[in-house]
């Protein structure tokens, strides 16, 4: 019995504790503690324990189980994607064709970059651009519209682009081309317009052909029947193009085509740079030999031929503008050092051999001539000789088995059959006078700027000097006149009569002195680099 009651006491001391039950003072603020759930663990065994109290028996082994420690279900680390190896980049090969790129002796250079751009430099501008290339060698976009060509030639190192071959190198060579400047440009919607030195070159657009030309005075308009129409070419056939020489001034250039149709006319302004000595006033006869006179000057003979024959070919070999430029470009720069070739009555210049300027003209005879004009003693020339000497210098094969009757190589295919009216010349033709003195028509003149001609420009030895001079229509309608067509153009009948070189009115190239080659050589390069720098963008 002693014992029972000891169990039941040691009982309710359990409970107690187990209710939190004690004697301690209360404090003056009592948190309520948030009641935990007993674990279902701890629930059975309560209630085993009281079943166990009130059922008598007289031992009950009690065992206190702490709840169990739940096991923390370990955190699965997540599992990283698998990083992709990048593939390896690839290093582009470089472009074969990269580098700079030089044309020998003209100023342009081309660089090809690895990236597909270009850049294409002259003296004083850069275009850029972008380029594709093959096996064949590379295109340049130069616009949307245009593209350029460069083509492999024969090494990794040249290539081809229009008339020229470039070199890749590591040197820019930038020397400027050796050529007289354009002086005016101008286009409309039918004509496009360019004058370099006195000569004006007219080109139609879009593949259409003019028949004939005429020159006004600037903002005066031709009659449609004028006697100042002329045929585009000597041949009368139709052409796309015009050339012609045109004494310096502003005027207005009228075109139509074979119908008679007009094109839009259009503006144009001569300034050439040379000397126009009328009468050679201000000038004094060459009465020293020309070779001392310009070594005084620091000026060579050669000197002398090459000005000369630069300004020939830039007018145009084998034709009226160059003829006529010959003459003019002799007595202007004769006239920048205040001289004129002296006349000398049977003073000639015009054998196979006799080319360029004569360094002894101005030179004093052995033996004095004279004629009806007076004692002349020093060399020079006579009137045809001075139009022979300014054919020649512009290939042009005058010498003839017809003397002095210079006037009838211009037949065509019967005798005379090239004398003109004399308000019908120009420039290139020949006049005789009654007295049997020669001279050659330079330009037509407006004088009283009615916008009808009146007057003529002429070169001529008019002694004693080699001279321009200015005379009206109405002064020289006592003169006969001859066409020259058949002879620019090749086809008289009097080429069989041309002396020095047979049956041809034109020498050929290679029978011409050194100098005028060279420069021709320079003018055909030329021509082609302005137009190789047109196709690449560049105002020219």
């Amino acid at each position: 019995m002693r014992s029972k009651i000891c169990i039941i006491i040691i009982l309710i001391l359990v409970v107690f504790s187990i209710a939190g039950c004690h004697t301690e003072e209360p404090v003056a603020v009592v948190e309520t503690p948030v009641p935990e759930t007993p674990s279902p663990t701890e629930t059975a065994e309560s209630t085993v324990m009281l079943e166990a109290l009130s059922s008598g028996e007289e031992e009950v082994a009690i065992t206190v189980t702490e709840p169990p420690t739940p096991t923390p279900v370990p955190t699965a680390e997540p599992t990283p994607e698998p990083t992709a190896t990048p593939e390896p980049t690839a290093t582009p090969e470089p472009n074969p064709y990269a580098g700079i790129w030089t044309i020998e002796d003209l100023p342009l250079s081309l660089e090809l970059r690895n990236d597909g751009t270009y850049v294409v430099s002259t003296t004083d501008e850069d275009r850029t651009g972008t380029f594709t290339s093959d096996a064949s060698g590379v295109e340049l976009h130069v616009s949307e519209t245009r593209t350029v060509k460069m083509t492999y030639y024969s090494k990794s190192d040249v290539m081809k682009i229009n008339d020229f071959k470039l070199i890749r190198d590591d040197l820019i060579l930038l020397t400027e081309l050796d050529m007289i400047p354009k002086s005016f440009v101008a286009e409309n919607d039918d004509l496009t317009v360019t004058v370099r030195g006195a000569v004006v070159d007219a080109v139609l657009k879009n593949g259409r052909q003019m028949q004939q030309y005429c020159f006004t005075l600037q903002g005066l308009q031709p009659a449609a029947k004028s006697r100042d129409w002329f045929d585009v070419t000597d041949s009368g056939e139709p052409s796309d193009t015009l050339h012609v020489f045109k004494y310096d001034g502003k005027y207005t250039l009228w075109t139509r085509d074979a119908e008679g149709n007009a094109y839009q006319p259009i503006d144009v302004t001569v300034v050439s740079g040379f000397r126009y000595p009328i009468r050679a006033e201000g000038l004094e006869s060459v009465h020293t030999s020309v070779k001392t006179l310009l070594k005084n000057e620091h000026v060579s003979i050669d000197d002398m031929n090459r000005k000369i024959s630069r300004d020939i070919v830039a007018a145009g070999l084998y034709t009226r503008a160059g003829v006529v430029t010959s003459g003019i470009s002799l007595i202007s720069h004769m006239a920048e050092y205040g001289y004129s070739i002296v006349y000398q009555g049977h003073g000639a210049y015009q054998a196979a051999r006799d080319w360029g300027v004569n360094p002894n003209w101005g030179a004093k005879l052995d033996k004095p001539t004279s004629d009806a004009n007076g004692v002349y003693y020093y060399t020079g020339m006579q009137c045809v000789a001075s139009i022979v000497w300014a054919n020649k210098q512009a290939g042009m094969n005058m010498c003839s088995e017809v003397n002095s009757k210079i006037g009838t190589l211009g037949e065509r295919t019967k005798a005379r059959d090239n004398k003109i009216d004399y308000d019908r010349a120009e420039s290139g033709d020949i006049v005789k006078t009654s007295t049997g003195h020669y001279l050659m028509i330079v330009d037509r003149l407006d004088q009283n700027r009615d916008g009808a001609d009146d007057a003529y420009l002429t070169y001529e030895m008019w002694a004693p000097h080699l001279t321009l001079l200015v005379q009206t229509f109405r002064a020289m309608r006592g003169r006969e006149f001859f066409s020259m067509d058949a002879y620019f153009d090749n086809t008289g009948r009097n080429t069989k009569k041309a002396s020095y070189w047979k049956n041809t009115f034109r020498i050929p190239l290679e029978e011409l002195p050194l100098y005028l080659q060279e420069a021709q050589q320079t003018e055909m390069t030329g021509r082609s680099f302005e137009a190789l720098l047109n196709d690449l963008g560049f105002e020219r």
